[in-house]
C-alpha cells in the first residue's frame, strides 16, 4: 500500500506532458494485451452461425491470414462426459478457437456434423470408437459422402476474428446413432474439422476489376479436438479418458 502511494505521489508530482505520455503508454499496453487474455465469460464465444460472411469477390481478404499457419486454428469438444438414455438425442458443442492475430475464413454451415470420420470428407466429422476398440460411424448409405465444395456461396463461409472463438452446436438424433451402431455402452468421441479447398473466385462481371486474389482464402487443413466420453444407458464403470 505504501509503495503504491509513493508511485502515485511521484506520478502526481510530474509535469503534465510526462503524465500524458504515461497514460497513453498504459492505454496502448492494455489495447495490445487484452486480446491475449481469455476471460471466463468468453469461453464459448458467439454462435458460429452469427459470424459475418465474407464478400465472394476475390478482392476482400486479409493478407495476414494468407501467411498464418493452419495450426493456429484449435478445436474443443464439450462437455467432457455426456450421459444419455437409449433413444435420446446426442448434443455436443464444437468450439473453434482462432489463436492468431489474423481473421480466418471458415467453411461452416448450421447443419454440419457427420457422425463418422474419413480422410476424404470436409466439414465437422466425429471419430467414434467403442469400448472394445471398434471404429463406428454412420454409413454413406444413410448420409452421403461430403467432399466439400470448391465454389462456395456466401452463406457457407464465416469469418472468425483474430484471437476469438465461436461455438457450433451439433445434435445427432436417435436414428443416426442407431445406424452408427451407437447403442448402450461407452464410446470415445473426437471432433475433427477438415477442409480441402480454398475456393474458386467467381468470374468478374461487366465493368468489374480483375480480382486481386487467385482464390477465396478459405482455411484449409485438418485439426482435431480433445476426446470426450459418451455413456449410453447405465454403466458400472467409466473408460478412462486420455
Amino acid at each position: 500500500m505504501y509503495r503504491a502511494r509513493r508511485y502515485w505521489d511521484n506520478f502526481n508530482a510530474s509535469d503534465p506532458v510526462t503524465q500524458g505520455i504515461a497514460v497513453v503508454a498504459l492505454v496502448l499496453l492494455a489495447v495490445f494485451s487484452l486480446p491475449y487474455f481469455n476471460f471466463p465469460w468468453q469461453a464459448t464465444g458467439s454462435q458460429c452461425s452469427d459470424l459475418a460472411s465474407p464478400h465472394i469477390s476475390g478482392n476482400n481478404q486479409s493478407l495476414l491470414s494468407e501467411m498464418v499457419d493452419p495450426s493456429v486454428l484449435h478445436l474443443e469438444l464439450v462437455p467432457p462426459t455426456v450421459s444419455i438414455n437409449p433413444g435420446d438425442t446426442l448434443n455436443m458443442s464444437v468450439r473453434f478457437i482462432n489463436e492468431s492475430m489474423a481473421p480466418l475464413t471458415l467453411y461452416l454451415t448450421p447443419d454440419m456434423g457427420i457422425f463418422r470420420y474419413t480422410d476424404q470428407e470436409s466439414g465437422v466429422l466425429f471419430s467414434v470408437q467403442s469400448a472394445d476398440g471398434r471404429v463406428l460411424g454412420e454409413p454413406a448409405s444413410s448420409r452421403p459422402v461430403s467432399g466439400g465444395p470448391q465454389n462456395y456461396t456466401q452463406d457457407q463461409l464465416r469469418i472468425l476474428r483474430p484471437r476469438s472463438r465461436c461455438t457450433l452446436d451439433v445434435s445427432i438424433d436417435p436414428n443416426r446413432l442407431r445406424v452408427a451402431q451407437v447403442t448402450a455402452g461407452q464410446y470415445r468421441i473426437v471432433a475433427v474439422y477438415r477442409n480441402q479447398y480454398k475456393g474458386i473466385v467467381p468470374p468478374p462481371g461487366a465493368l468489374t476489376p480483375t480480382p486481386i486474389f487467385s482464390n477465396l482464402g478459405v482455411w484449409t487443413g485438418q485439426v482435431q479436438s480433445n476426446q470426450i466420453l459418451l455413456i449410453v444407458g447405465a454403466q458400472p464403470a467409466l473408460i478412462p479418458t486420455r
